[in-house]
């Protein structure tokens, strides 16, 4: 194995496969980048490998467990194994407000996106399911993000909150691969209880074994406001129980991190370590294996939140 960046573990590089079974070691349940020069084929534990040509080469990306992995194919030339982190492209059916900029259709998309992503987040309507289709037939997952359908600011019968949230197309149609759901924030709230039982039971449903359940979270911290508000004495309404039941069950927090340009490089620089290094610090100083439980989802926008300050 060789680190490449705090990201990527390079895993295997070769001019060519042997005649014989490659034996890896997969550090992580989670996706596994293959490529190598056209005209090559190569299987994964057994199966072909979907390959997509992009830049003169072949790559898929493909979801693995941790553990051992064979790979096999003499005809494949100059191969690359790597372990890399989940790539979500939020979200497909959203188009620029300008319409000369274009709309972000599936052509589009497969031109300067796809090659980059190993998930799309979509809305699980029909006019989505031929491309879902077509996405999950090279490696990829589909995520519906659905809005929460249950307050943050009230007690909940867990029942109620289990039912509502499974009542959507990315836990219930096979065709998708979970759900995003949009949004929570840290701290003491009524509703965490509720919310921690209801994830709990979704894990542990066998009708939702292979889904997933990523819960959109804007919060600096795992156990308090963004004003470092809590209650030290009663726990009973944190986030913290709901977050580490989100984490073991095998699930991802999409950590909202939308942070506005800055006019330097080394204002932005500090910028990036406070927002991302030091607030991840914070989890980690609660929940230690958060770093590798998130999405970090960046934001490039430029109306509504108005990242995009300094264009030139």
């Amino acid at each position: 194995m060789k680190r490449l960046n705090n990201l990527v573990t390079e895993l295997y590089a070769a001019d060519k496969l042997p005649g014989e079974t490659v034996s890896l070691v997969h550090p992580r349940t989670g996706w596994l980048y293959v490529s190598c020069a056209e005209g090559g084929a190569a299987s994964l534990n057994g199966k072909p490998i979907p390959f997509h040509p992009h830049n003169s080469r072949l790559e898929a990306m493909l979801y693995v467990p941790a553990g051992d992995v064979s790979l096999e194919g003499a005809s494949a030339r100059d191969v690359v194994v790597r372990a890399v982190p989940e790539l979500a492209y939020c979200k497909y059916g959203y188009n620029p407000f300008i319409r000369e900029y274009g709309t972000y259709d599936w052509a589009y998309l497969e031109q300067h996106v796809l090659p980059h992503a190993n998930t799309v987040i979509g809305r699980g309507v029909d006019d989505e399911r031929d491309h879902a289709r077509e996405w999950k037939t090279r490696g990829g997952r589909w995520i519906v993000e659905r809005s929460l359908p249950t307050s943050r600011d009230t007690e909940h019968d867990p029942d109620v909150v289990f039912e509502k949230w499974i009542d959507t197309p990315g836990l219930t149609d096979l065709l998708f691969d979970g759900i995003l759901l949009d949004e929570f924030f840290s701290g003491d709230k009524p509703s965490f209880p509720a919310f921690t039982e209801a994830i709990k039971r979704i894990a542990e449903d066998p009708r939702f074994r292979d889904k997933q359940v990523y819960p959109y979270c804007g919060s600096h911290y795992p156990d308090r406001d963004d004003w470092g508000t809590f209650d030290e004495n009663d726990t009973s309404k944190s986030s913290v129980p709901f977050y580490r039941a989100t984490f073991d069950a095998g699930y991802r927090v999409a950590w909202e991190r939308y942070m506005q340009e800055r006019h330097e490089e080394a204002i932005a620089e500090a910028f990036i370590g406070e927002r991302m290094i030091a607030n991840m610090q914070r989890w980690r100083n609660v929940l230690p294996d958060a770093a590798a439980h998130m999405i970090v989802a960046l934001g490039y926008m430029d109306m509504g939140f108005q990242l995009d300050i300094h264009p030139d």
